[in-house]
């Protein structure tokens, strides 16, 4: 992959921002509920990363294959329709800024949005699947980045990719060469020194995770099939992680994932699995902890996101999730609008010895109510039969905790039609017993929600919002609009930056270079990405990494990776 140029993405933001009080659940919201289960290990592993061959990708027909089946509860019919209206403008109760048209300024390199764009991401012709689904983490030494069928190992002072990379999923995990497995994460456990990643195996309907056995994820991992403790085809793994539970020292890997009927759009539950870290540490068999049903008053919520305690001196007493409302609200996916966030708290997920784990849950308030979002348009949409998707306005990148702060993002629709997104900094808080009983939004902003000056095509999707210690910010996303094609961007803040604004207009890191139109056999739609990825540094510079999709010249698509932070005081 060839270095791209760097231009900024945006020269304003529309912004809105509510500090809100620490507030127990409302008497009109609806109770949380849940209930609890308990499951087994079905298969233990073991494998070397650097000992298996070199990645080779199958050879079929460009958009033949897919990850596996996009699970809505809506036919593609329905959501296509869907999708239709929310490129219609809609009013607002009270008028929003709109956000300035993209320009083209050069990075400065050695600057406070320093960039890297190394020549050897992954590509679709490499990776072989669609969508390009986005994982990264990163630790003082390694940087791993997993991209459906394939796992890279990269250099984390430069991003380039090491020799004999990159591996097959499949033979990572020892599925059968002919699954499908996709919808990756992976994160770095910074108080064992340890990496871990989940993925989903579409053809078998399972749940696999990994942990590297020491610091070097090129060495020896236990590998561990979860299978999905039911009869139901699950969907969209979600990966957290805590340092610390009554029943383990080393902490708990905490998996989500959406469950549905497997011969009909129909959504059934959330789980959240609570997998003990001292036996995955070990590599041996476990029992575990496991949550469903997911409810507020009955209605079951999705994509509930349990949260990633990055930094090892975070040692949070309960273990946070949370999500929007989604599915089941809002007249389906929110068509009609949506309003709040609920966070969850996981007390004794690994219990100790005559304890219970039990799950608390509240709906929080936010100040923008959010939409499906429309599809994004780009050059050539005359060209080709759908928009790129743009999903659904559900939490889908990894959510991280720092300092005591939940960090989130999603997509939503603009009041013109096009795809923006809100960005939440949610502080909880929990009593003694481990229960959550409130929150205060500290931040809340909403890009581009007002659409773009001189641009009504122009969309912004799938941010991912990661905060290093000190609270420093990095959003990365996609923009494209009618004159240009997909491509990468990203925005920072430092953490003195006047709470609910953004120091400047954000960059280009790698601009799009054809249409891409690819449609899923599976579902009819211009499949491009459910989540984009960034990580922290976790050593003494306040820096991230963080990738993302973009469009290749040959139509397929490519990932960048990109390097930033505030290493100078004279960095603004």
């Amino acid at each position: 992959m060839r270095a791209k140029s760097v231009v900024p993405v945006l020269t304003a933001f529309l912004f809105v921002w509510l500090a809100v009080p620490a507030i127990a659940q409302e008497a009109s919201e609806p109770k949380a509920g849940y209930s609890l289960g308990q499951g087994v290990v079905t298969r233990v592993g073991q494998v070397t990363l650097d000992a298996l061959p070199l990645y080779s990708p199958p050879q079929y027909a460009r958009a033949a294959e897919a990850e596996g089946r996009e699970f809505m509860p809506f036919s593609p019919a329905q959501y296509a329709a869907m999708k239709e209206a929310a490129l219609q403008p809609r009013a607002l109760a009270e008028p929003k800024e709109t956000s300035s048209a993209p320009r083209g300024v050069l990075a400065n390199t050695q600057g406070p949005q320093a960039a890297i764009t190394p020549p050897n991401s992954a590509d679709q012709g490499a990776c072989g699947i669609i969508p390009s689904d986005q994982a990264l983490s990163s630790s003082p030494t390694y940087l791993v980045q997993v991209d459906n069928a394939c796992v890279f190992i990269l250099n984390p002072k430069t991003g380039i990719k090491m020799t004999g990379y990159p591996k097959s999923l499949d033979s990572f995990f020892g599925a059968p060469p002919s699954d499908g497995l996709g919808d990756s994460r992976t994160l770095y456990d910074s108080f064992e020194n340890r990496f871990i990643i989940a993925s989903w195996d579409f053809t078998s309907n399972t749940l696999y995770i990994a942990a590297s056995d020491t610091s070097n994820p090129t060495g020896s991992w236990h590998i561990f099939d979860l299978g999905t403790q039911g009869s139901s085809c699950g969907d969209f793994p979600m990966l957290g992680l805590n340092h610390q539970e009554n029943g383990d020292a080393k902490g708990a890997v905490y998996v989500s994932f959406d469950e549905f009927d497997c011969t009909s759009p129909t959504f059934v539950d959330d789980k959240v699995f609570v997998l003990p870290l001292t036996p995955i540490y070990s590599g041996k068999t476990f029992n575990f902890q496991y949550f469903f049903d997911l409810n507020f008053g009955g209605t079951t919520v999705d994509h509930v996101q349990p949260v990633y305690a990055q930094n090892s001196a975070d040692r949070p007493r309960v273990e946070y999730l949370i999500n929007t409302r989604n599915f089941n609200f809002g007249g389906g996916s929110c068509t009609t609008g949506c309003n709040g966030v609920d966070v969850w708290a996981v007390y004794n997920g690994v219990p100790a010895a005559g304890q219970t784990p039990t799950l608390s849950g509240i709906h929080v308030t936010t100040a923008n109510t959010y939409y499906l979002p429309a599809g994004a348009r780009q050059s050539g949409d005359g060209s080709c039969p759908g928009l790129l998707d743009t999903g659904v306005p559900a939490i889908t990148q990894m959510v991280s905790y720092a300092g005591g702060s939940l960090y989130a993002t999603v997509v939503t629709d603009s009041t013109i039609g096009t795809p923006a997104w809100l960005l939440w900094q949610v502080k909880p808080f929990v009593n003694d017993a481990g229960a959550v009983t409130g929150a205060t939004i500290l931040n809340e902003l909403c890009q581009a929600c007002g659409g773009i000056t001189g641009d009504p095509t122009a969309g912004e999707f799938y941010p991912t919002v990661q905060p290093d210690s000190e609270g420093n910010l990095v959003v990365v996303f996609n923009y494209s609009d009618a004159n240009s094609f997909p491509s990468t961007a990203y925005i920072m803040d430092r953490s003195a930056q006047p709470t609910g604004t953004l120091h400047d207009g954000g960059l280009i890191l790698a601009n799009g270079q054809a249409n891409y139109c690819q449609i899923d056999a599976n579902d009819g739609l211009n499949r491009w990405g459910d989540y984009t990825a960034a990580s922290p540094i976790i050593a003494t510079e306040p820096e991230f990494w963080f990738a993302a999709q973009y469009s290749e010249s040959n139509g397929n698509w490519g990932t960048v990776i990109g390097k930033a932070g505030y290493t100078l005081p004279s960095q603004p």
